[in-house]
C-alpha cells in the first residue's frame, strides 16, 4: 500500500498503487463521487434535463395561447390546435 493525498478532501489515505503526481487520487469516501457513470444513469440524467427543457417552453407557450384568447387576439382554432399538440407533447413527455 503506498500513502496519498485526497484530491478532495485532503484527507491522508492509503491506495494499491503508486500515486502519479499527474493525477489525482482519492480517498475511499471521495471516490466514488468520480466513478464513471453507467450508461444507463447517464441516459436518465439526459432524459431528466430533456423534459425540464421541452415542459419551459410548452408552459410558456400555454400561457401566451391563454392570454391571447382571453384578449380575442386568437382564433379558437388556433387555440385548440395549440393545446391538442401541448396534450401530445406531454403524453410523450410522461
Amino acid at each position: 500500500m503506498h500513502d496519498a493525498t485526497c484530491g478532495d478532501c485532503g484527507k491522508q489515505c492509503q491506495v494499491p498503487f503508486e500515486p502519479r503526481q499527474d493525477k489525482p487520487v482519492y480517498c475511499n469516501e471521495c471516490f466514488p463521487k468520480h466513478k464513471p457513470q453507467s450508461r444507463v444513469a447517464i441516459e436518465v440524467v439526459l432524459t431528466e434535463d430533456h423534459e425540464k427543457c421541452t415542459r419551459l417552453p410548452v408552459e410558456i407557450v400555454a400561457k401566451t395561447v391563454r392570454f391571447h384568447s382571453s384578449q380575442n387576439k386568437t382564433s379558437q382554432f388556433t387555440v385548440v390546435s395549440v393545446f391538442k399538440t401541448i396534450k401530445e407533447t406531454k403524453i410523450i413527455l410522461v
